[in-house]
């Protein structure tokens, strides 16, 4: 999302514009830290020691003492698993932000675009309503339940609402398949095919077996 935003965001830029490449990749440098630096500053000792992790783990799950833990099973305690769920926050929020700006700011460049003709600055503001559309649904169908997720993990909620949050996650890949569909024109009427041409089918053979106006005088 972010990526694929600021490339839009740098081809509605005015072509006669001052210092353009210097602005591009100050640009991308400077969100990338911004959005990196919780990742990196999370990660720091993140992974607990694992004696110890087991141990509260079979003194919490009383059920998993006859489970047997492999080698390359790696457990995070409740105070490490946290640090986890505020980076993802702390990210869907700066991608919220950071989207924001670059839509505000590509129709800003588009509406600014002295050079270009009426008709094409429509062209690029339809084109742009619907890139948004299409990285928006998938983007927020993943934000919002991790974000509920993350809520009842915090506050130690019922197991209920988490797992719902996480069926609703899983779902995420189904629904950005269908707004990639949906939003692009050749794969929607290549999706929409199969239906068109089955209703084609029923309508040619209705059309065949209805007679006409001889057979029709013929039979009276």
């Amino acid at each position: 999302c972010r990526s694929f935003f600021v490339y839009i965001n740098f081809d509605g830029v005015f072509d006669h514009h001052e210092n353009v490449k210097a602005g591009h990749i100050c640009t991308s440098l400077a969100t990338s830290i911004i959005y990196f630096i919780p990742c990196i500053v999370g990660m720091m000792d993140l992974l607990p020691d694992q004696v110890e992790a087991r141990n509260w783990v079979l003194q919490e799950y009383t059920c998993a003492k006859s489970v047997t833990f492999p080698p390359k099973l790696q457990i995070f305690t409740m105070t490490k698993a946290k640090p986890i769920i505020m980076i993802f926050m702390t990210l869907d929020l700066l991608t919220f932000l950071l989207a924001t700006l670059w839509v505000t700011l590509s129709f800003h460049f588009i509406k600014g675009s002295g050079h270009l003709s009426q008709k094409t600055k429509q062209m690029q503001k339809r084109f742009l309503l619907y890139l948004c559309f299409q990285v928006a649904i998938p983007v927020f169908s993943m934000m919002v339940p991790v974000f509920i997720a993350a809520t009842l993990f915090m506050t130690n909620s019922s197991r209920r609402g988490l797992d719902f949050a996480c069926i609703v996650i899983g779902t995420h890949g189904c629904v950005a398949a269908i707004m990639l569909i949906m939003c692009n024109e050749p794969y929607r009427k290549f999706a929409t095919s199969f239906l068109t041409s089955r209703s084609m089918e029923e309508e040619e053979v209705r059309s065949f077996n209805k007679p006409d106006d001889a057979d029709r005088f013929y039979t009276f």
